[in-house]
This record gives structure tokens, sequence and C-alpha cells, in this order.
């Protein structure tokens, strides 16, 4: 039997924070779409209408039991019956002009524990131990210049540029002094800063460019960390998350399926970044592309 009692009864907050790692917040959500269907009249008439539906299900029961537990395949299995119902119900009311795009917004690490029995080196460590790393650094090597740190946001850090201006320190030897301590600690792979993310120089480092894409200089952290493969950092017990460029952590499926699509399935490199300019080029929308997507011209007839 599956090993699971609900927690609570309504309205125990115990329960709702217990049902949002079940199956059951997806049907929902479902119950949510069939009506915004009916209400909104979507797929009545030729004017294109867009309906997105995140179901987030997979995403805490994932986080919580791993994406190879029994728990997941559950959750899947439940959510292919929940998928089937929208699509019977979107199809019913657009016909063959259904268009369904399915994607993901990101992957997993599996279970450190789960790694450790395929001898894969995983490994846990714990959010605090870095922080604790970092600020002990910089007491050592500036002892009279107080916190130096404005926020801490696991692995990453921001400095707190206007003390170190009015303490006279160089923010690159303090940036250096705190890079020393993560990669001291042994979880951190590499740390970007500010110069690396801006600089335009060519790298063999096949992970700065992603960071690069996502860098937005005036609200980044000053020290960006890439934590090592297979490392989970997080304060809580048992678990599992997300937030790496590793490949398990950047792998989803993109599927299209319905009006104008050509069967077939693809291996080039694709993205969720790919699915709105395509998506507007089938519209005849203008659409800017950014440089890291293309268009998804095999998936179109």
């Amino acid at each position: 039997t599956f090993p699971h009692a609900h927690r609570g009864r309504p309205p125990q907050q115990a329960y709702y924070e217990n049902l949002r790692r079940t199956p059951f917040v997806d049907q929902l959500v479902l119950a949510a779409a069939l009506e915004i269907l009916k209400a909104h009249d979507l797929g009545a008439d030729p004017s294109p209408d867009l309906f997105s539906v995140s179901f987030s299900g997979a995403d805490t029961i994932g986080h919580t039991y791993g994406p190879f537990s029994q728990e997941a395949m559950d959750s899947y299995l439940r959510a292919d019956r929940v998928l089937e119902k929208l699509l019977q119900a979107a199809g019913a009311r657009a016909g063959a002009g259904l268009l369904v795009i399915l994607t993901s917004d990101h992957g997993v690490l599996p279970l450190v524990e789960w790694l450790q029995k395929q001898g894969i080196p995983g490994r846990r460590s714990t959010a605090k131990r870095l922080d604790e790393a970092v600020q002990s650094a910089l007491r050592k090597r500036y002892p009279a210049a107080g916190n130096l740190i404005a926020l801490y946001d696991s692995p990453n850090f921001t400095l707190d540029l206007e003390a170190i201006r009015k303490k006279g320190l160089d923010r690159a030897e303090v940036e250096r002094t705190a890079i020393h301590a993560l990669l001291e600690t042994g979880v951190i792979e590499t740390v970007y800063t500010h110069a690396d993310l801006l600089s335009e120089k060519a790298s063999p480092d096949p992970y700065i460019s992603l960071f690069r894409n996502s860098f937005f200089p005036t609200r980044s952290p000053h020290l960006m960390a890439l934590p090592k493969k297979y490392h989970y950092i997080d304060d809580f017990v048992g678990g599992t998350g997300h937030g790496t460029p590793y490949e398990y952590d950047r792998h989803v499926p993109i599927v299209w399926m319905g009006s104008g699509i050509q069967p077939g399935r693809h291996s080039a490199p694709a993205g969720p970044e790919d699915i709105a300019p395509t998506l507007a080029t089938m519209l005849g929308i203008a659409y800017p592309i950014e440089p890291d997507a293309r268009l998804l011209i095999e998936v179109l007839k």
C-alpha cells in the first residue's frame, strides 16, 4: 500500500501545507482550468486564444521525495489523467485548431542518497556552512571592518559596497577573500564576480556563458557561486533541488502537438526560450528573438 496518509484536516494549516505535496493539487488546478475554458469562452471563434496552465504537483513532490521515487511515479501517472481531461475539454472547444505545447521550467538533482547508491559521489551541505566560512574569513582578514555582506542568498553573496568604501577597502581583494573561503569548503566549484560576467573575453569555462545570460548588473549578486556537480546545498533535512547549469537541472522536454505541427522527434539543441518566438511566427506576430534563442522551424509544417 502507498505509505502516506494525508496530514491534518481543514481548516488546519498542516492540511494545506501537505496538500501541495500531493498529486491532488493538480486536480484543483484542473478544476479551475476547466472553469476558465468555459467562463472566457476559449476556442469559440477564429481568433487565437492563449491559455497557459502550470501543474506544479510534480515540483513539490520531486523536491520532497526525489525524481526517482515511488511518490514521483505516482504523481506522473495521475498527472497523465489530469492532462487527458484538460486536452479533451480544450479539443472539444477548439477542434482541429488546437495547438498544445508542453514543457517544464527546470530539471532536478536526484536525491543525494540515490546517487550514492549508484556509485555517484553526491553530497549534501548546509547553506549555513557557506555563510559561516565567508563571514569567518572576512572577520579574520578585516577584524575592524564589521559586516561586509549585505545579503546572502545561498549560494550567492551580495557585498555591502558602501561599507567597503567607507572602510577604504579594496573590493577586488574582499571578493578574493570570500571566494577563497568558499572554495576551501570543498562544496563550490567556482565563483563568478561582476568583472567576470561583464567581461567579453572568450573562456573555456562551459558554464560562464549561462551565468552571463542570467546576469543583470544592478540586481545580480556580486559573488555568484557554482556548486560542485551532484552537490546539494540547503539547510532543510532531506529532499532535493535545482538551480545549477548542470544537465540534470537544465534538461526538460518540449512537446508540440496539434494544428500545423510536423510529427517527429528532434535532437537539435532547443529550450523553453524558443517557444515564444516560434509560436509568434505561427500566429504572424512580430516577436524579438533573444541571442540565445532560435525558431524551432523543424516542428512546423
